[in-house]
């Protein structure tokens, strides 16, 4: 099986995961290898997750999960990543306090 190594670059594929389901996101980087982009992206896989609500990318021949509403799990991604980012800024400010 392949995986991601850099931690960084996996969470949204993982996030993309628990909400969608693995499926829906190995075919998001089947569409993208057929496309020939790097398939292990976000930007490029949220794309492609994005374009599973079209029947022309549903349909494919690598798609096996059909139809997927993608603007959820796109959505959720980035609501994720982005309060994640956020508490890495406040947990140095939170332990300097505690310091003091």
């Amino acid at each position: 099986a392949e995986t991601i190594a850099a931690s960084a670059t996996r969470l949204p594929f993982v996030l993309a995961s628990y909400n969608a389901g693995i499926g829906h996101l190995l075919d998001a980087t089947r569409l993208a290898e057929k496309y020939q982009n790097e398939k292990y992206n976000w930007e490029i896989a949220s794309h492609f997750l994005l374009n599973k609500s079209q029947r022309r990318f549903y349909s494919e021949n690598v798609v096996k999960h059909g139809y997927c509403r993608g603007t959820e799990p796109v959505k959720y991604v980035s609501e994720i990543v982005n309060r994640y980012e956020q508490y890495k800024k406040l947990i140095p400010l939170a332990l300097n306090k505690q310091e003091d």
